[in-house]
């Protein structure tokens, strides 16, 4: 399964917009793609660009079905093979040994997969390794109501550990504003406490976030490295990026290479940080050992952070990229949803959107020339944001 510039496959195990991106990506970089997604309305899965497409459900039994459907493909060549959610990066951490005979595995060791996927684990390996995090609590059962709350720096984020703290508050994070609010939390979650942690919020809106999208050898030296700044988010504040602006930034780029080598960082790796103006430091907020959710946006500003990770892989000599600044990515409909959700007026939301629309454009899903993911997302977003606002208006309704 080889193409016209000889690099040959990659396989992907896709999941919604960051599989997407991914192959997007791969497609340019000269590889030829195939995907295993796990639902066949996966966004992935409308894409023309895949050699070939699997579907693999989530079930009990996934992890062996990966491992039988991956022994039985056939490639003349020893494929990368890229993670697109914390599952399949554990995947292939704890499989690696299986694996790497055939395939060029892209993570990096299990055990720091496992605590960079566990954020109790994350914080305590980034305070022991010495890297500046906002002020943070990681065991919230140990804390004493009656005493403890007192010395909090609130605001505060209380953030699931992994998808079990997710499941049960079915959001990214919980905004605790005061003491009342956490003892709220405390009560309603009080069997679970152990399922979450708990960080102060750096103040200074969405424009403080920045992010980085980069790519380590198997030496923990990085190759490639996308910088953006955050202009607005979804949720409201305090959720995954819904605008941003591609920004070099040589402050981020230098961090990113500290922590990569201090963690053992392998392949696609995605940061966070956040400036804090009181000590005008960039402080360290998130990692992912796996490619982000934004990483067609990467290569639409010019640096191809997936194909580079995946050159790594396979020997190929790192190329020089030239991030391009002032890209905006734009998830619009998504971004529109936030701002209806916190009653943004609509003169405040057309000032943001026309203060944009002369900026050279990087969309979520849409691509010229492989347009019917972003048709399919268009549908999916209007229906959600249809049920969202009949909501309102029932409970607005119920409340009279």
């Amino acid at each position: 399964m080889a193409d016209a510039t000889g690099k040959g496959a990659a396989v992907v195990l896709a999941h919604g917009v960051n599989g997407l991106g991914v192959v997007r990506s791969l497609h340019q970089a000269g590889y030829s793609t195939v995907v295993v997604a796990p639902a066949a309305n996966d966004l992935v899965m409308y894409s023309r660009l895949p050699a070939a497409k699997h579907v693999l459900r989530d079930s009990d039994r996934w992890p062996q079905e990966l491992l039988q459907l991956l022994e039985g493909l056939r490639f003349p060549n020893k494929p990368p093979i890229v993670a697109c959610d914390d599952l399949a990066a554990t995947f292939l951490a704890e499989h690696r040994e299986a694996l790497q005979a055939r395939y060029s595995v892209l993570v990096p060791q299990l055990a720091v997969v496992q605590a960079l996927n566990d954020k109790r684990l994350e914080l305590e390996l980034m305070t022991a390794k010495g890297i500046r995090i906002p002020a943070s609590v990681t065991r919230l059962e140990d804390l004493d109501p009656a005493t403890d709350f007192d010395g909090l720096p609130f605001p505060m984020l209380v953030k699931p550990r992994t998808h079990v703290g997710m499941a049960l508050i079915r959001a990214k994070n919980i905004v605790v504003e005061d003491k009342a609010a956490l003892q709220a939390v405390y009560e309603r979650y009080r069997d679970h406490l152990h399922a979450f942690v708990m960080q102060e919020v750096i103040t200074g809106g969405d424009t403080t976030l920045w992010l980085c999208s980069a790519a380590f050898d198997a030496e923990s030296n990085l190759v490639a490295a996308f910088t953006f700044q955050r202009l607005g988010a979804m949720p409201f504040h305090y959720g995954v990026t819904s605008i941003g602006e591609s920004r070099p930034n040589e402050r981020i780029t230098a961090l990113v290479a500290d922590v990569g080598r201090r963690l053992g960082c392998v392949g696609p790796t995605d940061l966070e940080f956040m400036h804090d103006a009181r000590i005008d430091e960039f402080v360290y907020i998130e990692i992912n050992p796996r490619i982000g959710m934004n990483n067609w946006f990467d290569t639409s500003s010019g640096v191809n952070v997936i194909g580079s990770a995946c050159d790594a892989a396979l020997g190929v000599p790192a190329r020089a990229y030239q991030q391009q600044p002032g890209v905006i990515f734009a998830n619009v409909l998504g971004d529109l949803t936030a701002r209806l959700e916190v009653r943004q007026s609509p003169r405040q939301i057309a000032r943001v959107y026309w203060s944009l629309r002369a900026r050279r454009k990087s969309w979520a899903v849409y691509r010229r020339g492989d347009a019917w993911p972003a048709v399919v997302s268009l549908v999916r977003g209007l229906q959600d944001l249809a049920t969202r606002a009949m909501r309102q208006v029932t409970t607005r309704a119920g409340a009279r």
